[in-house]
């Protein structure tokens, strides 16, 4: 890989780890747990797209593993504020 930038080539986000679970719905949809190469510590790394970054805390590895092998669903509840057509609903 000699440019990351170029069109079909991908880039390593996370060059010092190792993936050894991972669980995808769709893009920007997914959960996995790492290892560190260095340290050999795992960490867990999850993406749920429109949900806020305040409520991806409350969601962990298993509620995605939950919702794929049982067939779960798990609901977040939050509120924002946001406008429509330059009025505030």
């Amino acid at each position: 890989m000699n440019d990351p930038c170029e069109l079909g080539k991908f880039s390593d986000e996370k060059p010092n780890h190792n993936i050894i679970k991972f669980i995808g719905f769709k893009s920007k949809m997914y959960s996995m747990v790492l290892e560190n190469k260095i340290n050999e510590v795992f960490e867990l790394h999850h993406k749920g797209k429109g949900i806020p970054t305040s409520q991806m805390q409350n969601i962990n590895y298993e509620n995605y593993e939950d919702v794929l092998l049982n067939s779960n669903k798990h609901k977040v509840e939050y509120y924002k504020i946001h406008s429509k057509n330059m009025k505030y609903i």
